[in-house]
């Protein structure tokens, strides 16, 4: 059997990033006509989109258009994976790689050559560890170190 054709890409994700843009700047729903023009996509289809992704990636409702029969989807707010999705909140892998920018970044502003030499080397070796591990490791130093 052959597989659908992706949809998250070149539909669900803009959309989902329009809807969030908007709750973002108006702080008040986004209604699928408005991302429809927005995009110049059919009407329809974001509504059916934004519908098909209501409860895992966003909040919402969708209802009839009074006297046009058409569905219109009123998103109310996004899901932490919706937020993750966007941009709003970071992922596994973007708190991994700011682990390591941070390292870099200290490594530069410290003046003992060790204390440099460590930093670099701690940043070089979290570059091929995988996102999970850094947080499993993290999580047990804070707690070696708060005495949990």
């Amino acid at each position: 059997m052959e597989k659908l054709d992706d949809t998250w890409h070149p539909r669900d994700l803009p959309i989902l990033i329009t809807a969030a843009r908007r709750l973002e700047a108006h702080g008040r729903p986004a209604v699928s006509d408005e991302i429809a023009r927005e995009l110049s996509f059919d009407a329809m289809t974001v509504a059916r989109a934004l519908d098909s992704m209501n409860g895992a990636y966003l909040t919402g409702k969708a209802s009839r258009a009074a006297g046009h029969g058409t569905i219109v989807f009123i998103c109310r707010g996004l899901t932490e994976r919706g937020r993750r999705a966007v941009g709003l909140w970071p992922d596994e892998d973007a708190a991994a790689d700011f682990l390591v920018q941070l390292l870099e970044q200290a490594s530069e502003q410290v003046d003992d050559e060790d204390d440099q030499s460590a930093l670099r080397r701690a940043g070089k070796l979290l570059r091929g560890v995988p996102s999970a591990v850094i947080a499993d490791v993290t999580a047990a130093l804070i707690r070696q170190q708060s005495g949990l």
